[in-house]
């Protein structure tokens, strides 16, 4: 009776996988410098359907672009907070953060609510005003 080869012990057969370490590095830094899938295949000059297929035939690698992702969104939160010291930083980020009590914008409050004006009226007035003249 012949002893059934081990799966391991079989010959890759096919093409090889079109994403290598060096277009793995290449995705991890776009990702990280704040590209989206697009621009990332671009970048690591992927086919975005090869980029897919590599996802789907590597679930893990869905989690790391996931954190390659995050990493900008940190660096930036990581360096406000070490500027907090900083007047203008903190300010600024009061402005954001705490909009009610903070922010510089003005509030507009219309007291003619029931008003309508149209197009027509606006027109009609500036008429008027052009025949006074």
């Amino acid at each position: 009776m012949t002893k059934k080869k081990d799966p391991k012990d079989y010959k890759k057969r096919g093409r090889p996988a079109k994403i290598q370490e060096e277009e793995l590095r290449k995705l991890e830094t776009a990702f990280k410098m704040g590209c989206n899938n697009s621009e990332a295949c671009v970048f690591a000059e992927v086919p975005e359907s090869t980029f897919y297929d590599y996802i789907r035939d590597n679930p893990d690698f869905s989690d790391k672009i996931t954190r390659w992702k995050l990493n900008p969104i940190l660096k930036a939160k990581h360096t406000l907070y070490q500027n907090l010291d900083d007047i203008k930083t903190a300010q600024w980020y009061l402005e954001r953060k705490r909009k009610q009590e903070f922010s510089t914008a003005q509030e507009i409050i219309n007291t003619n609510a029931n008003l309508e004006i149209t197009n027509e009226k606006i027109i009609e007035k500036v008429m008027n005003k052009i025949k006074e003249l």
